[in-house]
């Protein structure tokens, strides 16, 4: 009796003993998948993980990290179960939530990530990360008015944040809500003025609405910023052209061929200004310029021909025209300018010729002189013989009037002799 005693205590202090061990190689696998996990080898976290799982399997720690390191490793299925698993023991986990709705937005299940991020909210409502994200998700969602709703709560409670307001202008502004995004859009740039993106959307939206100053006070801005900003370049060169401001355009030319030497565009770009204030010597240099800098330059090539037929130097202008519609075959504008070239007729210049056409003009203004002459003879005799005609008429018409005073005279003396005789 004492025997089988002895051999059940003895039992038991085996079987606790065991369990003690257990659990402190559960707690040193654990240590060391934290080790290697700071050290971004996942896959040996991974292993080290499932070790300790394998000893303790409803462990929340274990499952908890065993979930981010295969979340770093960019296995989210499994990641996904794990985190699920561990819900099924702790509901009550906002941060496991937050990064299962991070999951199901990176794999495009969107229905999912909001349901995640609102449980999050629920449960958390102090976690701004998750209402950005629910914000961000009501976006591509098309619902705008709960984004608007949720980047206002933000703005509350973290106003000195510019990206909350910078979200809100873009949600206003898909909303053509436009009056309250250019508001939040200033705000934003109050708080970060050189951020070049706030800058050239409120640009943007300022053009759109047919406000060019403040249009051009943001592009002018960005070109303070950096005055090697292109984009910002050339959308301001494009509005001063939309607004007829030529003064302007052509300080803002002439500073670009000045900051970028080596640029052809540049040079292009001040060309065609000379061209259209038909300063034309200064805009073949201009494009000589650039054509040193690229030879194969299509539009300054165009530009060129251009300007060669308005000079009436047809044969280069061709060979310009020619050289533009090879270097660009997309370049319409070159074809049809090579068509009108073609459809005029050719004259061959000889002495001959010439010869022939100054005779030709003097003879044609001999002839028109002659002619003119003749009329002018003809309409001279024409206006004599009608001052005689008017002369013979008003004799006629006198000797008539003088004939007929005589008769009444002549008939009063008659009646005046008759009447003596009588008595």
């Amino acid at each position: 009796m004492i025997n089988i005693l002895r051999f059940f205590v003895l039992m038991l202090v085996v079987s606790l003993l065991c369990g003690f061990l257990s659990g402190a190689g559960g707690d040193e696998r654990l240590r060391r998948g934290d080790e290697y996990l700071q050290a971004r080898q996942w896959e040996e976290a991974i292993d080290e993980y499932r070790a300790a799982l394998s000893e303790r399997p409803e462990w929340p720690a274990a499952l908890e990290r065993l979930a981010d390191a295969l979340m770093a490793a960019g296995k989210d299925g499994e990641a996904i179960s794990t985190y699920e698993r561990l819900l099924r023991l702790d509901e009550s986990r906002g941060s496991v939530r937050y990064t299962l709705g991070v999951l199901h937005e990176r794999g495009g299940r969107l229905k999912e990530a909001e349901s995640q991020y609102r449980e999050c909210l629920r449960q958390e409502p102090d976690n701004d990360d998750a209402r950005r994200h629910l914000a961000d998700i009501y976006v591509l969602r098309g619902n705008l008015t709960l984004a608007t709703k949720e980047y206002r709560q933000l703005i509350t409670r973290q106003p000195a944040n510019p990206l909350f307001y910078f979200r809100l202008a873009r949600v206003l502004k898909k909303n053509r809500r436009y009056g309250e995004a250019i508001k939040e859009y200033r705000r934003a740039i109050e708080l970060a003025p050189h951020n070049a993106e706030l800058r050239r959307e409120l640009a943007e939206l300022y053009c759109k609405r047919g406000m060019g100053d403040g249009a051009i006070g943001q592009y002018r801005e960005l070109l303070r910023l950096d005055n090697r900003d292109t984009e910002a370049r050339n959308s301001l060169i494009s509005l001063y052209v939309k607004l007829h401001r030529y003064g302007a355009l052509r300080q803002l030319l002439q500073e670009g061929v000045e900051r970028f030497p080596d640029d052809p565009d540049s040079h292009f770009r001040m060309g065609l200004m000379h061209d259209f204030a038909r300063e034309y010597q200064a805009a073949i240099s201009e494009y000589r310029k650039a054509l040193a800098l690229k030879n194969d330059h299509a539009r300054a090539l165009k530009g060129l021909g251009k300007i060669y037929l308005k000079l009436g130097k047809t044969t280069k202008a061709k060979e310009c025209l020619v050289a533009a519609r090879k270097a660009d075959p997309d370049l319409q504008e070159a074809q049809e300018l090579l068509n009108s070239l073609r459809e005029r007729p050719v004259v061959k210049k000889s002495r001959k010729n010439s010869r022939k056409s100054t005779l030709q003009r003097s003879t044609k203004k001999k002839y028109r002189s002659s002619r003119t002459s003749r009329r002018s003879k003809v309409s001279s005799v024409k206006s004599k013989k009608s001052k005689k005609s008017r002369k013979s008429t008003e004799v006629k018409k006198s000797k008539k009037s003088r004939k007929s005073t005589e008769v009444k005279k002549i008939g009063k003396k008659r009646n005046s002799g008759s009447s003596g005789a009588k008595r």
